[in-house]
């Protein structure tokens, strides 16, 4: 491993024999920050500071991107995990909602999107922004998992009508975002009579109806090529009407760590196939009956919320799946 020189450091320390770049924003950055400090294999580069440093040259000959900050060829060349908090844009706060700030992230969001391509032919690239941008698309995952792992699938509608949703059933948003009526700060809500009355009555939006699956746990594994870390959440202390563990931070912190059964290894190795991930996390039920049931497939999967231990071991997984992939 070669010894960092200053012109390396200007460049923030890319080099294909050395560091996976990853890309990400200040919010996926939680992610990463430790190993990034810890491991010099790991080199961080702001997605947002990215942008703002680079021209882009339209001409006759092709488009061609330089940088006074970032050596750009020796980007392409190095192994990206490109990791944004979210694929509806790099500048992204759920908070933020003035006209203004909107003009400001479709900027970005327009930029982003050409960059993607540009990713999607470097070499080293661990998910492609375009497959993962797919498979994010929680209507594109449905169509896919329905049709090629029908085993896994949830039964699901997409509705447009909150009357027409039926007690005890599930309703979630089509992206990802929490607020789904103005009492409950959740992504997937169980319907009763009153969620059903508040919604009706409010604007009307396409949504995804799901089928109750009665489980006192819930399972993610998190995949990093042939290393997986597979945890178990327990869904006990949830309101009634609340489906989504990410309402409770308790639940999420009491996250235990388990040894993966052969059926779920075959159900992960499947997805595997399906998505052509090498990154990614998927959250799934499995009963008692040995039935199992994919929740979600996520190519942005966060972790920093989990307990120092088990952080520490997705780390050492993430480590070796690089270890493997660099020359």
């Amino acid at each position: 491993m070669k010894k960092l020189t200053g012109i390396d450091l200007k460049n923030n320390g890319c080099s294909n024999e050395r560091a996976t770049i990853i890309f990400y924003d200040k919010y996926s950055r939680n992610n990463f920050i430790n190993i990034i400090k810890v491991n010099s294999k790991f080199i961080g580069i702001d997605i947002y500071d990215f942008c703002l440093n680079i021209d882009i040259d339209f001409s006759a000959s092709g488009a061609k991107i330089s940088s006074s900050k970032y050596d750009i060829e020796l980007i392409n060349k190095s192994n990206i995990i490109y990791y944004p908090y979210s694929y509806e844009s790099v500048f992204f706060d759920p908070i933020k909602g003035d006209s203004y700030y909107k003009f400001v992230k479709r900027q970005f969001a327009s930029i982003l999107l050409y960059l993607e391509n540009i990713f999607d032919l470097s070499l080293g690239i661990i998910n492609t922004p375009t497959n993962a941008r797919k498979w994010s698309n929680k209507l594109y995952q449905l169509g896919e998992v329905s049709k090629f792992l029908p085993e896994y699938t949830i039964q699901t509608k997409i509705k447009s009508k909150y009357s027409d949703s039926e007690i005890g059933s599930i309703i979630k948003h089509l992206s990802e975002t929490r607020g789904i009526n103005k009492y409950n700060d959740s992504m997937a809500l169980r319907v009763n009579k009153e969620v059903k009355n508040e919604l009706s009555h409010g604007t009307a939006l396409p949504y995804i109806s799901q089928k109750y699956i009665k489980s006192t746990m819930e399972y993610r594994c998190y995949v990093f090529g042939y290393e997986l870390i597979l945890l178990k959440f327990s869904r006990k202390d949830l309101p009634s009407d609340i489906i989504d563990i990410h309402f409770n931070m308790e639940l999420l912190k009491n996250a235990i760590l388990v040894k993966i059964t052969d059926s779920q290894l075959e159900m992960i190795d499947k997805i595997s196939k399906l998505t052509q991930l090498k990154m990614f996390s998927v959250d799934f039920f499995s009963l008692s009956t040995n039935k199992l049931f994919i929740i979600e497939v996520n190519p942005l999967s966060s972790w920093h919320w989990l307990p120092i231990p088990i952080i520490l071991k997705l780390e050492e997984a993430l480590k070796k799946f690089i270890d493997k992939i660099l020359p």
